[in-house]
């Protein structure tokens, strides 16, 4: 195999299209999402979650100089933007509207803006006039981020523009994208601290600061759409509203799920003490308050009979509960009533 074949082997082996990347950006923000709203306690999530929004800021970047008409790439991302804020809105305040935090296709079209505005200039030829206003879309674009309190605020917006004012692979721009995004993320941003722990020495490892990993894919990067059509280009923007909508109802009906498991339980174990204890009296009254202390639930309950039951003969008992799905908080939900039933038969003989 000659030199030239085995460097275009290597290309291939390390190349990552930009189909690839929106895949992997998606991925990542859902483990982000899944932690915020159902797996608190899986922090990894997070972690890997921090990649996310470096990348889509690169890919905003890329699709802007890629685009055959600026103005229909902006007017869909404002489309997008405006359906996504409900879905954002119910997944992170757990309200149709929550005005303190907007979604992120926001940040991204700030971002792309201040593109817009710095491109008119650079064509121009004037380089002073182009670092100049740069400088003043960077300022402007952090205060319009951080008073509109768009995700990730006025460091989100600045992200977008430090990949275009680094875009290349020239060893300055990749070093550009490390020392801007280490200063953006730890230093702007920082947040969350982990002690590491390494070679007898200790140090900090900010959480946010693994956005920095979103490098490695970025730079594997070299140019190639990768799988490319209408369906799946529409299918990546409509990933983020959708999936945000999904857990957003996931976090409203979940809770009604285990209060229905809690209630099948509750009736179970009253049924239970019946069968044992023969008769539905002080045993099962003991029972009932100890559930209703464990679960925290104010049931109704209905017995089919009371007192003594003989030997063999069935009691059945009925619990039910009113509860709120609160789809909309307040607007657009409603009550449901859950029901647990259960039966049984004594295990005591009466004379």
């Amino acid at each position: 195999m000659s030199m030239q074949n085995m460097n275009v082997t290597t290309k291939k082996t390390f190349d990552i299209s930009a189909a690839a990347l929106h895949i992997l950006a998606m991925t990542l923000m859902l483990m982000d999402h899944l932690w915020a709203t159902l797996l608190p306690a899986q922090e990894w999530l997070t972690c890997a979650g921090r990649l996310a929004f470096p990348i889509f800021a690169f890919m905003a970047v890329e699709g802007y100089f890629h685009t055959h008409s600026f103005q229909k790439y902006a007017l869909r991302m404002l489309v997008f933007a405006v359906l996504s804020e409900i879905p954002f809105d119910l997944m992170y305040g757990g309200t149709w509207f929550y005005p303190v935090h907007q979604n992120v296709i926001w940040t991204l079209l700030l971002g792309l803006l201040g593109i817009r505005l710095t491109e008119a200039v650079r064509r121009k030829g004037k380089r002073w006039a182009f670092l100049l206003v740069f400088v003043l879309v960077a300022l402007a674009g952090m205060a319009l981020g951080t008073l509109g309190m768009v995700d990730y605020y006025g460091a989100g917006v600045l992200t977008v523009l430090i990949f275009y004012i680094f875009r290349g692979r020239k060893w300055w721009c990749l070093l550009g994208q490390l020392l801007a995004l280490y200063w953006v993320n730890v230093e702007l941003l920082g947040g969350l601290m982990y002690p590491v722990r390494l070679l007898g020495m200790e140090f900090e490892l900010c959480q946010q600061g693994l956005a920095l990993l979103a490098l490695i894919p970025i730079w594997l990067y070299r140019g190639r759409q990768g799988h490319h059509s209408k369906p799946f280009q529409y299918a990546c923007y409509a990933f983020y509203p959708v999936h945000m909508l999904v857990l957003a109802l996931v976090v409203r009906v979940l809770p009604v799920y285990i209060t229905k498991q809690q209630l099948d339980t509750f009736a179970t174990e009253l049924i239970r003490e019946a069968e044992i204890a023969g008769r539905v009296g002080s045993e099962t009254d003991r029972r009932e308050q100890a559930l209703r202390e464990q679960t925290g639930l104010n049931p109704d309950i209905s017995w089919s009979c009371t007192g003594r039951i003989q030997l063999n003969q069935e009691v059945a008992v009925t619990v039910t509960y009113e509860t709120n799905i609160g789809l909309f908080s307040g607007f657009g939900s409603f009550p449901i009533t859950l029901r647990a039933d259960a039966t049984g038969k004594s295990e005591v003989y009466w004379k």
